[in-house]
C-alpha cells in the first residue's frame, strides 16, 4: 500500500502551528521550502521509513524518500525533514531494515547473539524496494555459525552499497565461564600487609 503526504509551500523562516518545515530536492531539481502536518508526517515515517517512496499531493505532486529528519532533543518529535525527489526508474542509495524471524538453536548450547547489522544499503529503484529484509535466525546451529550478507534473499535489482557479500549479518559468541564476581572483601589482606612490612625492613636495611 503506497503512503501519502500532503505538503503546502513556505517562505524562508515562515512557521505554522502544526506543521514541520522540510525541503525537497533531487536530481536536476532545485531545493524547495514546504510545510507538512506534524501528525500526518509522523505516521508517515512510521510507515513508510526511509527506504519506501512516499507520494506527495497539495502544492506539490512528487514521489519522494524520507532522506533525513531532526528530532528535538527533548521530546524527540521531528522538528525538520529532507525529501529526496525520485523520478520513475531512478536508481538511489536506500537502506532496507533487517526483521530477525525464527530461533537460533545455538542459543541452547549457551551462546548468545550479536546483530552486527540492523539494515543493509543497497542502491536500486525504490518502487521495487522491499519493506524489510528477513534474517532467518534458524541458520544459527551451533558455536560457529553465523549468517553473512551473502545469505540473504535480497531483491534480484539490489546492489550492494558500501557493503561485501561476505561481511556478518548475524553472529554466535560463546557465553564466558570466567568468574567476574568476586569482591574486593575477598582479597587477602594479610598476605598484603606482610607484603608492605617486607619491603619496609628491606628498605630500612639497605639505608
Amino acid at each position: 500500500m503506497s503512503t501519502n503526504l500532503n505538503v503546502i509551500n513556505r517562505t524562508k523562516g515562515e512557521k505554522k502551528e502544526g506543521m514541520i518545515p522540510a525541503v525537497m530536492y533531487g536530481h536536476n531539481a532545485n531545493s524547495t521550502p514546504i510545510f507538512v502536518n506534524k501528525i500526518e508526517f509522523i505516521k508517515a515515517y512510521r510507515d513508510a521509513g526511509e527506504s519506501s517512496i512516499i507520494s506527495l499531493s497539495g502544492d506539490h505532486k512528487e514521489n519522494i524518500l524520507i532522506h533525513d529528519v531532526q528530532m528535538d532533543a527533548v521530546s524527540w518529535e521531528p522538528t525538520h525533514a529532507d525529501f529526496y525527489i525520485v523520478k520513475k526508474g531512478q536508481k538511489v542509495n536506500i537502506e532496507i531494515p533487517l526483521e530477525f524471524v525464527n530461533e537460533a538453536p545455538a542459543t541452547k548450547l549457551g551462546a548468545n547473539i550479536v546483530k552486527v547489522l540492523q539494515e543493509l544499503s543497497v542502491e536500486m529503484d525504490p518502487s521495487k524496494a522491499p519493506a524489510f529484509i528477513e534474517v532467518d535466525l534458524s541458520k544459527l546451529v551451533d558455536l560457529t555459525s553465523n549468517i553473512t550478507v551473502s545469505d540473504l534473499d535480497l531483491p534480484k535489482e539490489a546492489i550492494l552499497y558500501h557493503i561485501k557479500p561476505e561481511d556478518i549479518v548475524v553472529s554466535i559468541v560463546a557465553q564466558s565461564d570466567e568468574d567476574l564476581s568476586a569482591s574486593v572483601d575477598e582479597v587477602n589482606m594479610e598476605n598484603i600487609v606482610d607484603s608492605v612490612e617486607k619491603g619496609k625492613k628491606e628498605e630500612e636495611s639497605e639505608e
